[in-house]
Order: C-alpha cells, then sequence, then structure tokens
C-alpha cells in the first residue's frame, strides 16, 4: 500500500492550518524544556481525525494525547508540532511528523517544515523524497569538514556529560548546531550536517524520521550504536529513545569519539 499521497495531504493541511502566532504556551508537569501550545492540541486533534478516516483500524499515538485504538501492531505515530519551544519563541526550526510503525517498524514517514513551506515523506524501499522528487544523502566521510546537531536540554539527565562529548566534537567537526528539533534530521538527510545526536527524546519524535533518513541512505541508531527497538508499543510509549544518526562514513567515527 502506497502511504505517500496521504501522508502529504494531511502534512501539507496541517502545516496550512498551524497557527502562525502561537499565543500562549505552558509546560509540562516537572518538565521545564517541554513547552506545550494550544497549536500542539489543535494540530494533534486534526491528524488523528484524518488518519482515522483514511486508516480506520489503525492505532494513533499522539504526544499529547496518548494511544487511541487497540492496534498496537499498525499504529500510527504523530507530533503535532515538534520543536514546540522553537516554535513558542518564533523560531522557524520546527515541524509536524507523522509515522507508520507496523510490527516495530518504521514503515512510512513524513515531516514538514511549516516555516520553511517543506515537505519530506518517505516510504520503506520507495526512497526518500522532497516536495515531489525523490532525493539521497551525498556520502561523506571527513568528519572535519561536517556540521554536527546535537540536541540537550537543560534538564535532560544527560546534560554534563552530554556537553563534555560534544566539547570534544566541537574540536574534530567543523561546527556544532543546536535546534533540538525534526529541523536538524532534515539537514542529516539532506546532506547540510553530517549527523545528529539526542540523548532525550520519544517514540513520536523518532517514528517518522527514522523512515525517511535510512530511506535517505543515512545510519539511523541509538547513541551507542545499536539499533532502535519500538516494542512492545506499551513500552516504548515510556521509553527514553537516544539517537545517533549520520551519514555511513560518519557513523563509526562518531561511535569511536561516544565511547
Amino acid at each position: 500500500m502506497n502511504h505517500l499521497p496521504f501522508l502529504d495531504s494531511l502534512l501539507r493541511e496541517a502545516a496550512a492550518r498551524l497557527p502562525r502566532t502561537p499565543g500562549a504556551s505552558t509546560t509540562k508537569p516537572g518538565e521545564p524544556s517541554q513547552v506545550v501550545t494550544a497549536a500542539d492540541h489543535e494540530i494533534e486533534e486534526l491528524l488523528t481525525t484524518r488518519i482515522r478516516a483514511a486508516y480506520p483500524g489503525y492505532g494513533i499515538l499522539g504526544e499529547e494525547t496518548g494511544l487511541h485504538g487497540e492496534n498496537t501492531r499498525a499504529t500510527w505515530v504523530i507530533d503535532p508540532i515538534d520543536g514546540t519551544s522553537n516554535y513558542a519563541a518564533g523560531s522557524p526550526l520546527f515541524g509536524i511528523m507523522a509515522g507508520l510503525l507496523v510490527d516495530g517498524v518504521p514503515v512510512a514517514g513524513g515531516i514538514a517544515l511549516p516555516a520553511l513551506g517543506e515537505f519530506y515523506l518517505a516510504q520503506c524501499g520507495e526512497g526518500a523524497f522532497r516536495d515531489g522528487t525523490r532525493f539521497r544523502a551525498p556520502a561523506a566521510t571527513d568528519l572535519g569538514a561536517s556540521l554536527i546537531a546535537y540536541g540537550i536540554d537543560g534538564d535532560s539527565e544527560f546534560a554534563q556529560e552530554d556537553f563534555r562529548i560534544a566539547a570534544v566534537l566541537a574540536t574534530r567537526c567543523r561546527g556544532l548546531r543546536m535546534a533540538n528539533s525534526c529541523f536538524d534530521l532534515i539537514q542529516v538527510a539532506t546532506g547540510a550536517y553530517g549527523a545528529s545526536l539526542n540523548r532525550a527524546t520519544r517514540i513520536w519524535d523518532s517514528v517518522a524520521p527514522h523512515v525517511l533518513l535510512e530511506e535517505a541512505g543515512i545510519t539511523y541508531t541509538d547513541f551507542a550504536g545499536a539499533p532502535l527497538d519500538y516494542t512492545p508499543l506499551a513500552r516504548a510509549i515510556d521509553t527514553n529513545f537516544t539517537i545517533c544518526t549520520a551519514a555511513p562514513g560518519l557513523h563509526s567515527l562518531l561511535q569511536d569519539v561516544i565511547h
């Protein structure tokens, strides 16, 4: 089944509906770095309604409202605004994401960057597409010539160690960047960045970009270089996922630094 036309329509509608002025925001209890706006709930409701109509019987997992339906074998995983802190502050470096997880495998995914007017789609075995045009990340093997994204939240349990690793990386790459959203992952997929690292993400941050980056030719693992495991879904919902995603020629070099 080709999921790409639906994903394209879904993300374009969500991007068009997203308020350009974020309005008031709050933070999640006990998580000062996790910002929530009214738009998060509005877009999640839109995504959920559209998916439920197009894929009756599928599960839906949203960042703001949790799991809908009993089908944990085939579940749409949605993040209405990835990088809400950026969106709420007026930064354009945020996105809308939706990905389909089947038997623990990300099989289709899409990311919209509404402020930039860009739309990215992928499906297993079908390749990655930017605004309808197939693309693949260029090969990269020189860490010293690469920009590296490193997402760090101040309240993360890993923050102090992350800063130590980032300090080492800064001396070995061309420079560090930190949007701390799916914007960073898109830059890796297109080859603008060589890699992106993050040790504080959730399943809704990962499913859509996972398939997109792999279809673009990028290696996508956890921080230590192991495959990500999204099963069982009940466990994965409460799991913190660490990410190390990079051009294949850079991934082992990053692992040397990390280890």
